[in-house]
């Protein structure tokens, strides 16, 4: 086979050097491989800027700092993997830069949307990261920098566009291979293969997030594509036990999450208990807690806007908004009943964007007047969402992972849609009209916190942090979020100063040929399959009884506990002496 591997943002190196992992290891195996870089095209603005901290309204020397690096880098994975290929800077003729220059000229913030260029909607291609960036929630153009920042993507998306058009002409891949395909001129060259009967692959590191560089996904179409064929099979993984490996590997994501060292996670670190949310929000002591997790608008929107995400709309609640009134309708009749309605951090200012979202403002207006057993955790309450499993009897959840993450404690999860959430709600309560749904809440404060909730989320785990992903660990040794002394990292800045990628360079040359997992990926190109999920068989998690699967799960939980509750902590709290029991029990709780 041939493979386009469409790489234009070498600058992040967390991507590009598994990114190159993957393109060697199908070389190794026979295939052809043609890598089309920048050069510095992209120059308006591009994800690679962005991870660096700079947009398209900053100065040209800002953002030509980081082109400078990204060709450094490119530079470095041509000459240690041996890549032939071209730069989109190359590709494109002085008629193309005049047709696209015209093209942007051309365009009007009413119809831009309908944009089209060889039958692709660039319009709406170009919205992705530009949504994102802004948290928008609809495609508005309100002011000239607001339009400045789309222009600047809907121009690399036509450079992107016209590139590839010539290469995919010139070198008939039989496949395309992208690292995430929602990036606006990677879904741009998908589309444009798409269009000439070539399939498209996404990569991306893995969901766990400690272990998230050393695992990809690998998918045809997207992650949104990847997510609805991994849950598709889940009834096929629903009863299989999980071996202590596989649970370790869970309990491990979980354990990052308290942290709260990554940029993936939104919530404050876990206090361990020293936070009160009954006494903060002024709950009485037989009260039952119900949580409202809301979730951001935002992402949503920019899939459903590009068209990779439906919109959805059969269900109980049209909006966040309808969803919340109705909440606050249900409890202020229920004096037994409290409800703390978590509002999503990103919605606001936080360590990963600086913007405040349009949907949080309207979000200020609806809380204006609350019933006295109500109450809003706002993010500036810096507030962990792990204070809130303290004291919390049910999860009601939107669409968020908090579904997941508070299921693998035992606590009860009622959601209202089984098409909105990336994994299967089957784990959770599920109320599909509203008499339903607030049947479902009144079971599952019945129900209380159950040991099988637990079972449930380590075993869909299994699949999204082993089956669904590759492998790649023997190549990929650093640690997103290793914690290093004080006297290490002055040293490697002062290292960096003299020899900026050593690191880079390191990677490079201690890599094994060929990496492990050089087969499985292999296979999974050759036999066309849809993902990584169609060879997981080689990685499977170990068959195991039932009785293993529950003493391997409970000696997670005790991994749990103790990061949770250091010391005597946890016979102080609730949930910690709920935990406590589930390790100490020697069958379901």
């Amino acid at each position: 086979m041939k493979l386009l591997f469409f790489a234009p943002h070498a600058a992040i190196w967390a991507h590009a050097f598994p990114e190159a992992l993957i393109a060697e290891a199908l070389r190794d195996s026979g295939h052809e491989i043609f890598y089309a870089t920048c050069g510095r095209q992209l120059k308006a603005g591009c994800v690679a800027m962005a991870a660096y901290g700079v947009s398209s309204q900053d100065s040209p020397e800002r953002r030509a700092e980081v082109c400078r690096r990204c060709e450094d880098k490119k530079h470095l994975l041509r000459h240690e993997f041996g890549f032939r290929g071209s730069d989109i800077a190359e590709e494109l003729s002085p008629e193309d830069i005049s047709a696209i220059t015209s093209l942007i000229a051309k365009v009007r913030r009413d119809t831009v949307l309908d944009l089209e260029v060889f039958g692709v909607n660039v319009g709406r291609t170009a919205l992705y990261e530009f949504l994102l960036a802004h948290k928008k929630s609809a495609v508005e153009f309100e002011n000239d920098g607001v339009w400045h920042d789309y222009l600047a993507s809907l121009e690399n998306t036509l450079y992107a566009a016209y590139a590839a058009r010539r290469i995919i002409q010139r070198e008939v891949p039989d496949a395309i291979v992208v690292y995430n395909a929602l990036y606006s001129v990677n879904q741009t060259v998908c589309r444009l293969a798409a269009l000439h009967n070539h399939p498209s692959y996404f990569l991306h590191a893995g969901g766990n997030l400690a272990h998230r560089l050393q695992t990809m996904m690998v998918s045809k179409g997207d992650i949104f594509d990847l997510m609805r064929q991994a849950i598709d099979m889940w009834p096929r993984h629903r009863n299989s036990p999980v071996d202590a490996d596989t649970a370790g590997l869970v309990t491990d994501h979980f354990l990052e999450l308290l942290r709260g060292h990554s940029v993936f996670t939104y919530s404050s670190p876990q206090t361990g208990g020293a936070a009160d949310p009954r006494k903060r929000f002024g709950i009485g002591p037989q009260q039952k807690v119900l949580c409202a997790t809301l979730s951001s608008y935002d992402e949503r929107f920019a899939a459903e806007a590009i068209g990779v995400r439906p919109v959805v709309s059969n269900i109980p609640f049209p909006t966040q908004a309808d969803w919340v009134k109705s909440l606050i309708e249900y409890v202020a009749l229920r004096p037994s009943l409290f409800l703390v309605i978590r509002v999503h951090p990103r919605e606001f200012p936080n360590k990963r964007e600086g913007v405040k979202s349009a949907h949080a403002s309207q979000l200020e207006a609806l809380f204006a007047d609350m019933p006295s057993n109500v109450a809003v955790n706002w993010p500036a309450d810096d507030l962990s969402l792990y204070d809130l499993a303290e004291v919390t009897d049910v999860f009601l959840n939107a669409w968020s992972s908090v579904g997941k993450e508070m299921s693998l404690l035992g606590i009860p999860v009622v959601s209202y849609s089984s098409e909105l959430a990336l994994y299967p709600v089957d784990m959770n309560y599920l109320g599909l009209t509203p008499a339903a749904y607030f049947d479902a809440i009144e079971r599952a404060i019945g129900d209380g916190w159950r040991f099988e909730n637990i079972i449930r989320i380590y075993r869909w785990c299994a699949t999204e942090y082993r089956r669904m992903v590759i492998d790649v660990s023997d190549a990929v040794h650093s640690r997103e979020y290793a914690t290093s002394s004080l006297l290490s990292r002055a040293f490697g800045k002062l290292v960096r100063t003299f020899d900026p990628y050593r690191n880079e360079r390191r990677d490079c040359r201690a890599r094994p040929r060929p990496i492990e997992s050089k087969d499985r990926i292999a296979a999974l190109f050759a036999s066309g399959a849809s993902s990584a999920l169609d060879t997981a068989d080689v990685t499977a998690p170990a068959t195991t009884s039932v009785e293993a699967e529950g003493i391997a799960i409970r000696s997670q939980m005790g991994r749990i506990l103790s990061a949770m509750y250091p010391g005597e902590k946890a016979r102080l709290s609730r949930l910690g002496r709920w935990l406590t029991c589930i390790t100490e029990s020697s069958s379901h709780a």
